[in-house]
């Protein structure tokens, strides 16, 4: 190379370096440090999820990290991932906790109200005939059901007499003017009716069909509920049912499948209807603590959430804990605020209903305790405000419990309970034997009808540390649960970012309620639900955190958009509230449809059906009567065969043996019939040449890999055998389903409140609805009588805007 030619090498290059400086300098005018540290951070995270997400390792596996996940017994398949992923999520974590933080989050935030009422100076005279019969009512119901004696009325008995308790704080908080309003206005019933719509239109869409697959434990919930549903099972009402769980969880089962239908749909739409009621109390939790945009994000992220879909449309009762426990912390939280003992008796109240659905939701009082705990520490509330806060919500919560403690610890149930504990907690031989032999646990309990229990520190030492590793890894690492149609992390699919994103933020302003709180939430149910169980993650009882995981991911995205537009250019700062909303509703919906599109389309394709369970899907998609034949070993127990045992489908069931000659004597000539046979053996493949005449060219079944795994033929035309679940018969199934007639009410409510508000907006009379109480209209007009009402009574009023009054 010549001089010249160096020459002009160097003065390329030399420009290159000043536009290369020039284009830092413009960058740094148009977006701030602030915003390349939070976009960096943003990136960070998503790289280090993207990592966590691969199944296989890059290049060639790591032999000590290989050596570490088989001497700690992690059972993590892709922790060289985990790990080549963790420095930039820890950098990205710092970043975004540095860059990250919006403005409004900074403002001061009542934890805590400074006014309650005075009980000391309370005139409890008026209240004696309410609290005697109520705690009569409550002493002889306990007495009755600690006998193990039991009669229909005993729920209504139990019914008034929490009215009763609940009168008497109400009157309690009235007597002192506390403002009860739950302050909801008509663009909450809005915003609120259309997120119920989308849940039910994405819970109930192709429900019958997805998953085509059903749990096999599954099986004992059906039994019950439809037994419920038709009578033929009265239990009582606060007795345990499947696997000692609250036998009320399936009586709700029952009667949603009285009004839906007695099938395999209304089953699993019992299902929908308690996952999606949760988004109410969560929407406004959320607006509660930080607006309007944070709730709906937090609704629409959870609806987004495959691990919300999983069991929201399945038949267990696992989803039904998220309503109680959501409503509790929600109500606590508004009557700390209003400073309200009505509201925390509620709240007890709430946790208490709770220990009727799924047992996981106990960590609703675990939470409102540990938050009275968390308040006193901070010096917020006083020790004599303490002790009676615990002591309204741990009687309310006593009071919803009591009954069902009192009849289950006198029944012959009390023994599974017990079981229960001792076989899923940390401590069980059973557990500890998957991972360890006898002669590595020093001593171990063994006791007639109760699970083996180990004794020794060091293994306990493992086995916990086990359990942190992996539950907090499933928040991130979709490989860790893979059953019960899980398909992702437990936060979801892209909301793992934003989770991140808000978590760190929520620890940074620890010392305000509305974000120390949810950690409370957060930390208890990952310890107490999964970390110090057996077999953890423990993902069926997590989902009572699956509320809170929606909330800190909305709160984490709507940080994120908030804070990257508070440095527009001055000719956007007067649209930066619609640039926040468009941005924040842009990204939720774009989540929502990842999520869906993981759930309806990937999952069918990772849990693909069996043969079995085409033959299932077959019976459960054909109303008429038809007589199954299924061709193969006689001696084998077919899942098709347990849906005709259990009434689930209306047909009849043969097995019949392959190397029968002649099908005509089992046909029967009056009712359709279908075959099934598998292709797995020679007399398999052979079939195919001696199908019966009469019958339809047989329709063929395939694996993922596109093998067939077996064929079915039927001899009518009304019998549809080509599998087709999907989007193709999902969009009708809203519409020939009873999900339509919900879908219509709830649109029609969304008209209404939208007529409502348009007409609020303009300059027409204008139509309020506004919640008073009852005692300030007394108060105002001494010549009013005091009334016992025990409602919040809304006022109708028409008021005209100035402008329409001066044209008046």
């Amino acid at each position: 190379m010549s001089i010249e030619d160096s020459s002009q090498t160097r003065h390329r290059f030399d420009k290159l370096i000043a536009a290369w400086h020039i284009l830092l300098e413009r960058t740094r005018e148009l977006l701030p440090a602030r915003w390349l540290l939070l976009l960096a951070g943003i990136g960070c995270l998503a790289y280090s999820q993207y990592m966590m997400e691969q199944r296989f390792p890059y290049g060639q596996p790591n032999p000590i990290v290989e050596q570490w996940n088989i001497l700690h017994r992690l059972e993590v398949v892709n922790l060289s991932n985990v790990l080549a992923g963790l420095p930039y999520f820890v950098v990205g974590v710092v970043l975004c906790a540095w860059a990250g933080m919006p403005s409004s989050w900074k403002e001061p935030f009542v934890s805590w109200s400074s006014r309650w009422p005075a009980v000391g100076a309370t005139k409890w005279g008026k209240q004696a005939p309410r609290l005697l019969a109520a705690t009569g009512l409550m002493v002889y119901l306990l007495v009755q059901l600690g006998k193990h004696t039991y009669v229909p009325i005993d729920p209504f008995l139990w019914v008034i007499a929490l009215w009763l308790f609940t009168r008497v704080v109400w009157d309690f908080d009235r007597d002192y003017n506390v403002d009860l309003s739950l302050e909801i206005k008509i663009a909450d019933i809005l915003w609120l009716l259309v997120i119920l719509a989308i849940g039910i239109g994405i819970g109930a869409y192709a429900l019958q069909d997805i998953p085509a697959v059903m749990v096999p434990d599954e099986g004992s919930f059906w039994e019950n509920a439809r037994a419920i549903a038709l009578g033929q099972f009265r239990p009582a009402f606060f007795d345990s049912g499947v696997y000692t769980f609250p036998i009320a969880s399936t009586i709700y089962q029952g009667w949603m499948m009285r009004l839906f239908g007695v099938d395999l749909w209304g089953w699993r739409f019992a299902s929908v209807l308690a996952g999606v009621s949760a988004l109410i109390p969560l929407y406004l939790l959320g607006k509660e603590w930080f607006g309007r945009q944070v709730a709906l994000a937090s609704a629409i992220l959870m609806l987004a959430n495959p691990y919300f879909l999983s069991f929201a449309r399945l038949g267990y009762n696992n989803i039904q804990a998220l309503f109680p426990v959501t409503l509790a912390v929600y109500l606590w939280a508004l009557g700390s605020r209003k400073g309200s003992y009505f509201y925390l008796w509620l709240a007890g109240l709430a946790a208490g209903l709770g220990f009727y659905t799924y047992s996981a939701a106990w960590i609703g009082v675990v939470t409102l305790c540990l938050g009275m705990v968390y308040l006193r520490i901070l010096r917020q509330i006083s020790w004599k405000q303490t002790f009676a806060v615990f002591a309204l919500i741990l009687l309310a919560w006593g009071m919803a419990f009591g009954p069902r403690l009192a009849y289950t610890a006198a029944g012959e149930t009390k023994t599974g309970l017990t079981y229960k504990v001792l076989e899923t907690s940390f401590f069980s031989a059973f557990y500890a034997r998957a991972y360890f032999g006898d002669a590595d646990l020093t001593t171990i309990i063994e006791s007639d009808g109760y699970p083996a229990i180990f004794y020794d520190p060091a293994v306990y030492g493992q086995l916990l540390r086990r359990g942190l590793v992996r539950t907090l890894l499933t928040l991130f690492d979709p490989y860790l649960v893979t059953e019960h149609f899980m398909i992702s992390a437990l936060t979801g699919v892209i909301t793992p970012v934003f989770f991140a994103i808000g978590f760190v933020l929520f620890l940074r302003r620890w010392k305000q309620s509305r974000f120390g709180l949810p950690l409370i939430w957060l930390v208890s149910g990952l310890i107490f639900l999964s970390i110090i169980g057996a077999f953890p993650p423990r993902h069926t009882h997590m989902v009572s955190l699956i509320p809170v995981i929606a909330l800190v991911a909305g709160a984490g995205l709507c940080a994120v958009v908030e804070t990257l537009t508070e440095h527009l250019p001055a000719s956007f700062v007067p649209f930066r509230a619609a640039i926040i909303s468009v941005l924040i509703a842009v990204l939720s919906l774009v989540i929502l449809y990842a999520g869906a599109k993981k759930y309806f389309v990937t999952m069918p394709q990772t849990y693909p059906p069996s043969f079995e369970d085409f033959a299932s899907w077959v019976a459960l998609r054909t109303e008429a009567p038809v007589q199954i034949i299924y061709l193969g070993p006689i001696n084998v127990a077919h899942r098709v065969a347990y849906f005709v045992n259990t009434k689930m489908v209306p047909h009849t069931y043969m097995s019949v043996d392959l190397s029968v000659l002649s099908l005509q004597e089992y046909i029967k000539p009056d009712m359709p019939a279908v075959l099934f046979w598998e292709i797995n053996t020679p007399a398999g493949l052979e079939f195919l040449e001696r199908v019966p005449a009469g019958f339809q060219t047989p329709v063929a079944y395939y694996d993922n890999a596109g093998n067939v795994l077996g064929y079915a033929a039927t001899n009518s035309p009304d019998v549809r055998l080509v599998w087709s679940a999907g989007s193709s018969g999902g969009w009708s199934s809203l519409t020939r389903t009873p999900a339509r007639n919900i879908l219509l009410l709830l649109l029609a409510g969304i008209l209404l409140a939208g007529v409502f508000g348009l007409w609020n907006r303009f300059s027409w009379p204008r139509l309020s609805f506004e919640m008073e109480r009852q005692a300030q209209e007394e108060a105002s007009d001494p010549a009013v009588e005091t009334s016992d009402t025990f409602e919040v009574e809304f006022s109708f009023r028409i008021r005209m805007s100035p402008r329409k009054r001066n044209r008046s």
